[in-house]
This record gives structure tokens, sequence and C-alpha cells, in this order.
């Protein structure tokens, strides 16, 4: 299959417990992490998985958001 994820900046610009932003890297590393998940428990995980990184109050500075568009091929062929 094939998998589109369309995420706002506020993923990437999530300022963690360390001070750092998330950024490009760590992005990554949370999807790597939830590779065998699919549609919302993909989205679900990756979020939780952000606000665990964020330290004791867990609160998101900026919007974060995002959709999942999977494809797993025609059935038919």
């Amino acid at each position: 299959g094939e998998r589109l994820m369309i995420l706002s900046d506020g993923f990437i610009e999530c300022t963690l417990a360390n001070g750092e932003f998330l950024g490009e890297e760590g992005l990554v590393q949370l999807l790597e992490k939830a590779r065998d998940l699919s549609g919302t428990a993909l989205l679900e995980t990756l979020v939780w998985d952000l606000a665990q990184a964020l330290g004791e109050d867990g609160a998101f500075q900026d919007d974060v958001s995002g959709i999942a568009v999977e494809y797993f091929g025609n059935p038919k062929s």
C-alpha cells in the first residue's frame, strides 16, 4: 500500500521538554515508530507520542493536525 500524510507545521515546530523543536528528524522518528499503524490509530499515536515528548504539561504551542490517505491497491487486480 501507499500512504500520504499531510501534517501541520505544529508537529515539527513543537518545542520539546529539552527546549528544542521536534524538527523533521524527530517527526521521521515518530513516523517510523508508528509505521505498523494506519488510519485514526496512526494519527492518534503521533499526537500522543508528541504530547509525551513535551514533558509535564503536554500542552501544544501551535495547532497539531493532520490527515492520512492510504491506498491499498485495486482489489480486482
